[in-house]
């Protein structure tokens, strides 16, 4: 991972790591400006530096927090490892703006934003609009939108989980009427959900 101003590697392994190797890692990554995450077997993150990350309770779960700032919008977006993000934060911004300028967003419309993530295009565009109901697959994402929205003093933003390839007919945010619709899939696209 790479975000403004921290370079992390995160190192997976399947058996406890001696102190040695911990040490020899720690080294390297002081030498380099690096910041170490070991992810073992527990799926337990540890930082090889105390300060290397902000931490956070979310659903009563401890998470180590990242961040990155679309300063265009004046939001900071947190995120965890299990997090999907925009690699390139340049372009992340660029098309960010893009894609407000294209929408030409009024102050009544309501947006539906679907694959929202942690809320990447959802915040900027609720700074702008009535209202955006985002909706996302995966729990823990939808968990940080939820923080990035009150982090960010976002009140206009909701979100909600749901597989986007599964029938969404009874779903209560399915039902309204909305007058923006945002897509943004995985590589999977959105086939699925375009046949509803």
């Amino acid at each position: 991972y790479r975000t403004q101003d921290q370079a992390l590697i995160i190192i997976r392994h399947i058996r406890a790591l001696s102190e040695n190797d911990i040490n020899l890692l720690s080294s390297e990554a002081d030498k380099n400006g690096w910041k170490i995450v070991l992810e073992g077997e527990t799926g337990q993150y540890e930082f090889s530096d105390k300060h290397a990350s902000t931490q956070a309770v979310i659903n009563n779960k401890n998470i180590y927090l990242l961040h990155y700032y679309i300063n265009e919008f004046n939001l900071k977006f947190n995120f965890s490892f299990d997090n999907f993000i925009q690699v390139n934060h340049n372009v992340n911004g660029l098309m960010l703006k893009q894609a407000i300028d294209w929408l030409n967003l009024k102050s009544d419309e309501k947006i539906l934003d679907l694959f929202c993530g942690i809320g990447n295009f959802s915040l900027p565009m609720a700074q702008r609009a009535s209202s955006v109901v985002g909706i996302e697959g995966v729990a823990s994402s939808v968990e940080m939108a939820k923080f990035n929205a009150k982090n960010n003093q976002i009140e206009n933003a909701r979100f909600f989980c749901q597989d986007l390839n599964e029938s969404m007919a009874k779903a209560k945010w399915f039902n309204e009427e909305y007058d923006v619709l945002v897509l943004d899939p995985s590589r999977a696209g959105a086939f699925d959900i375009l046949s509803q």
